[in-house]
């Protein structure tokens, strides 16, 4: 589920939804595109939420095409089986994670 979630992207200020783990869009009349992955795979799944459900913390990584490659913590709640998007924190460009 992780993987198939929508997620916002705070350094691009878009919502994107991840396919097995990865989103890429092409921008119009332009080589470069909009690149987006889990982290190496660096995901934590525990009750962060404190309703006994199992939710899931995971860091993003994207890039716009440019030398930028930003990384994103989101936090994702379970809703009734259902991941959805709760928070998120940008931790910066080419962070050590």
């Amino acid at each position: 589920m992780v993987k198939n979630a929508a997620y916002k992207l705070l350094a691009f200020g878009k919502e994107v939804t991840l396919k097995d783990g990865t989103f890429i869009e092409s921008y119009p009349e332009s080589a470069s595109s909009l690149q987006v992955s889990i982290y190496g795979d660096q995901i934590v799944y525990g009750d962060m939420t404190n309703d006994e459900l199992i939710d899931v913390a995971v860091v993003l990584t994207s890039s716009g095409g440019g030398t930028g490659n930003f990384r994103d913590l989101a936090v994702l709640r379970n809703e009734k089986g259902k991941l959805v998007y709760l928070t998120g924190i940008s931790l910066g460009d080419r962070v050590g994670v």
